[in-house]
């Protein structure tokens, strides 16, 4: 039984690739080459990435004798890769599979069943991980004098690394689990943690060449601290270089802590599989008195209501509302090294005058901040099957179409105003000219809420069964964002090449955009009111 769940398990994961779980239907052909790319090209940069690293700390550690300590760095980093790679696996294939029902109803024990599922997730950690060793192996044999002992180990050591990782997997998935059930309808809650997180790795990649950097170059120091203060990582590191006894140690040590976590685990595992947690519990509500509002109020509301309840809705089309403040409070702080960098520029070519372009500078970056504000452009789309709901109610169209352009109108504006006001404050820009730029980033936020909208009446999906899909995979989406990013550059060239030597300053040709966007804006929104208007009520 145990081969057969296993086989199971197995078939699940190539599953994804060859059909669409959502739909049940065969993968097309160019979407599983494009997997199939994708992956390649993730292992290659991860295998390319090992051989860098190896590089650094081989060069630097192999000629101190520190060869131990390069296998704990490179064999954390393998643990680390194992179990990022295969924890999400975990969490939907053992603490939330949805076969868990029909396997419990069969004569199969549940150590059966948790044991197939565990051992996927040790394959999957051994794939991940595999990728990042083989190269720490390669450079570790093509640079250092092996004996059959040292070769024995490294390889032996891949083993044990792993079973500490599916270990740690499980643990993780349970954490994972625990906060998902918590976590359920707080819509606030996951994009906090998500941006939080977003901010952590973001804060870690920029700065990942100076940490390996001080650790190689000090290397020793760290050395002597892990082999007094870490023993177990000593020993980890003394396993994979041909010390028997070292190797020995650590496999039972890691073999110990997986029965550990198995065995508690298995404990649990019966309540994990039957216990629902995270549903809407029904609760008796006392009585209140009904506001009311306009019929415009109500329909913002509305939507304000369905923005706020979706973190997939919140996180896709509404970063930029929190991206624009905190790039402009980057811009503050770091506006004496911003300016230098420009003086020096001016100073080296002083032709291209880059000082006097400030202003159109500010507009086009806001221009690039405010096409990451898309929350228009799914909203007709999101309203799916339940669109007869809204087309029912004794309202006009126009009234449904404007509230939701307004919606965004009240998170994107004040956004963008605050936001260009600070970079013109930050760079000394002149309070006429500040005004302009701050006008023009808020028409041109305006408009792109009016062209979300009149994208999505013209490409409408209302046959969704994933709210992720018009939210991140429409193509109402993808026009606009890279539209936006296309017509901010656009208008960066156009001023350079063309304009330049038309228009006496850059501001100038800030207020010829801001007349552009106006008229653009009142276009569209006219289209809205009458073709737009025909099109909902077509759907």
């Amino acid at each position: 039984m145990f081969k057969l769940i296993l086989k199971k398990q197995l078939l699940e994961i190539g599953t994804f690739y060859v059909r669409d779980r959502k739909t049940g239907k065969k993968q097309t052909g160019g979407k599983l080459v494009g997997f199939i790319f994708l992956w390649l090209c993730v292992a290659f940069s991860l295998f390319m990435a090992g051989f860098g690293m190896a590089d650094l700390f081989g060069d630097t550690f192999f000629m101190i004798g520190l060869d131990w300590y390069y296998f704990t760095l490179m064999g954390l980093i393998s643990l680390a890769l194992g179990v990022f790679g295969s924890v999400f696996n975990t969490y939907a294939s053992i603490y939330k599979a949805k076969d868990n029902d029909l396997l419990l109803s069969m004569p199969i024990k549940t150590n059966s069943i948790l044991s197939a599922k565990v051992f996927v997730t040790f394959i999957l950690s051994m794939i991940f991980s595999c990728i990042f060793y083989v190269p720490t192996i390669i450079y570790y044999y093509t640079h250092v004098h092996q004996t059959a002992a040292s070769v024995v180990c490294t390889l032996l050591m891949f083993i044990v690394l792993n079973i500490v990782s599916s270990a740690l997997v499980c643990i993780l998935g349970y954490v994972i689990a625990l906060l998902s059930y918590r976590l359920q309808g707080k819509s606030y809650m996951t994009v906090i943690i998500t941006l939080v997180l977003m901010g952590g790795y973001y804060y870690f990649y920029f700065r990942i060449n100076k940490y390996l950097s001080y650790i190689a170059a000090n290397g020793e120091i760290f050395a002597a601290n892990l082999k007094g203060k870490a023993k177990i990582v000593y020993l980890l590191g003394n396993a994979f270089v041909g010390d028997v006894k070292a190797l020995l140690l650590f496999a039972a040590i890691a073999i110990v802590f997986f029965l550990i976590v198995f065995f508690i685990l298995a404990r649990r595992y019966l309540k994990i599989m039957t216990t629902n947690r995270g549903e809407a519990k029904v609760e008796y509500v006392a009585e209140k008195s009904i506001k009311t509002r306009s019929v415009q109020k109500a329909l913002v509301a509305k939507e304000a209501k369905r923005f706020t309840k979706s973190a997939v809705y919140m996180l896709n089309s509404g970063l930029g509302v929190l991206v624009a403040p905190i790039f402009a409070v980057a811009v503050l702080i770091k506006s004496d090294t911003v300016m230098k960098a420009l003086t020096t520029i001016d100073a080296q070519i002083p032709k291209l005058s880059i000082m006097s372009y400030i202003p159109l500078i500010i507009v086009v970056f806001m221009m690039t901040l405010s096409a990451t504000i898309l929350i228009t452009a799914p909203s007709v789309s999101l309203e799916g099957k339940y669109i007869w709901v809204l087309k029912s109610l004794p309202v006009n169209t126009i009234d449904i179409l404007m509230a939701k352009k307004k919606f965004q109108n009240m998170l994107a504006v004040p956004s963008v105003a605050i936001a260009s006001a600070v970079c013109c404050y930050a760079f000394e820009v002149s309070f006429d000219t500040s005004i302009m730029v701050v006008l023009t980033s808020v028409v041109y936020a305006m408009f792109i809420g009016s062209m979300g909208l009149m994208l999505n009446l013209l490409m409408p999906n209302l046959e969704w069964k994933d709210e992720s899909v018009p939210v991140k995979q429409s193509m109402p989406i993808l026009i606009l964002m890279f539209g936006g990013w296309a017509l901010a550059v656009a208008v960066a060239a156009l001023y350079y090449y063309v304009f330049r030597k038309i228009l006496d300053a850059p501001e100038n040709f800030v207020m010829v955009m801001f007349v552009l966007f106006v008229i653009a804006g009142s276009l569209t929104n006219r289209w809205i009111s009458t073709e737009g208007v025909k099109r909902w009520e077509a759907l």
